[in-house]
């Protein structure tokens, strides 16, 4: 379940980046730091964005972001992501 009560599947998810309703005008990585593992990789970060969602504000814009990528063909590929949304710095 997400930060404001709900969980969206695959394919909601997918829309909404499909349909042009979630617009970013800020996507940033912080800080990221990388560890490899042999033939896997783990990023940890933070993601900074401004963004909307059919005009509205997006709140809540920094995420802890984990990324971990493996080498596939002698090509790194994005295995899998992760989010954890972060209190907004004071």
């Amino acid at each position: 379940m997400g930060p404001l009560g709900f969980t969206l599947t695959k394919e909601e998810w997918l829309d909404r980046h499909r349909t042009g309703d979630l617009q970013y005008q800020e996507l940033n990585w912080e800080d990221p730091t990388t560890r490899q593992y042999g033939h896997a990789a783990i990023v940890v970060g933070t993601q900074v964005q401004r963004a909307t969602y059919k005009g509205n504000d997006v709140p809540g814009g920094r995420f802890r972001m984990t990324q971990v990528a493996i080498q596939s063909g002698g090509n790194w590929v994005l295995a899998g992501v992760h989010l954890s949304p972060m209190a907004e710095r004071a």
